[in-house]
């Protein structure tokens, strides 16, 4: 069985949604997450968009989150999967 090609970008935005998504479940805004973080909300906007991602930054999310550096990497609930193929065209 070969294993799928990674898309990196893909793995960013995914990481960066699943942050968004871990923040709002706790209910913090961007600004309050920068002030645990020692950082801007602008920041904390990239991150979320799935830029500036380092391990430094992963962990420090993780911490604040109170989260393992792996559950950053679960595919984010925002994220709605689409089946594959043709939509199925009502017989009505």
């Amino acid at each position: 069985m070969a294993a799928r090609r990674l898309d990196p970008k893909r793995l960013e935005r995914s990481v960066g949604q699943r942050v968004g998504d871990l923040r709002r479940e706790q209910l913090l805004t961007q600004a309050e997450l920068a002030e645990k973080l020692g950082c801007t909300p602008r920041y904390v906007a990239q991150i979320e968009a799935g830029r500036n991602l380092t391990l430094h930054t992963l962990a420090r999310l993780a911490h604040v989150l109170g989260v393992t550096p792996a559950d950053l990497f679960v595919p984010p609930a925002s994220v709605q999967r689409r089946p594959r193929g043709r939509p199925i065209k009502d017989a009505s």
